[in-house]
This record gives C-alpha cells, structure tokens and sequence, in this order.
C-alpha cells in the first residue's frame, strides 16, 4: 500500500498527478492518507481484518484507487474550478465496487 512516509511513494503521486516540483508534497501526503482512510471507509476498514489490504491482488487495485482519488482531490482543491466537480471519480467508484465484495468475503471467511 502507497505510504506517505516514503520519498518513492510520493515520487509516485506526482509522477501520476504531473507535479514536476515540491512545493506541494506536504499537501499530497495529506491527500494520499485521506485518500486511503476514505477508501477503507468506504471498502471497509474493521482492524481484525486489515491484512485484507496485504493481499497483492487487494494492494494494486487499492492504490490505483489511492491514486485516481488523491488526482482527483488535488485537481479539484480550489474553490474555483474549471473542471465539472464529482464527489469521487467513476474509476475510484468502480474499483470500490470491485473491492468491497472481495473485503466481504475475506471477512466471512476469516471470522473466528
């Protein structure tokens, strides 16, 4: 899963957002961890079952999701936009729409 902690990941974020400089890195660190609280949000997020998010199928799409959000947010943060304003992205919606079966179905079957 991305982390905001580390350089590459970050290198990652701007690479797919285009931010070519670092006067905004502080900003897309806090999109990316409010990205991935809103995604586990909205996918699910119960702590017993977070190893959901260390299965390598699970992490692609995951942060391909985290991605699509976070460009979405940055492009998005001003109060005037020329863009047309959704409330997520239809990619980010059909990628949660992938995962949270698949996090159901984990937690069914790894229930004690």
């Amino acid at each position: 899963m991305l982390n905001s902690g580390k350089k590459e990941d970050v290198s990652r974020i701007k690479n797919h957002v285009r931010v070519d400089h670092d006067f905004d890195d502080e900003s897309l660190q806090q999109l990316l961890e409010a990205a991935q609280i809103t995604l586990q949000g909205m996918i699910g997020s119960d702590a017993n079952f977070a190893a959901f998010y260390e299965v390598e199928e699970n992490v692609k799409l995951f942060d391909i999701a985290t991605l699509f959000l976070v460009d979405h947010w940055y492009k998005t943060r001003s109060a005037t936009t020329s863009l047309t304003f959704s409330e997520a992205p239809l990619s980010v919606k059909t990628i949660v729409l992938l995962l949270k079966p698949n996090y159901l179905s984990y937690k069914r079957q790894n229930e004690v």
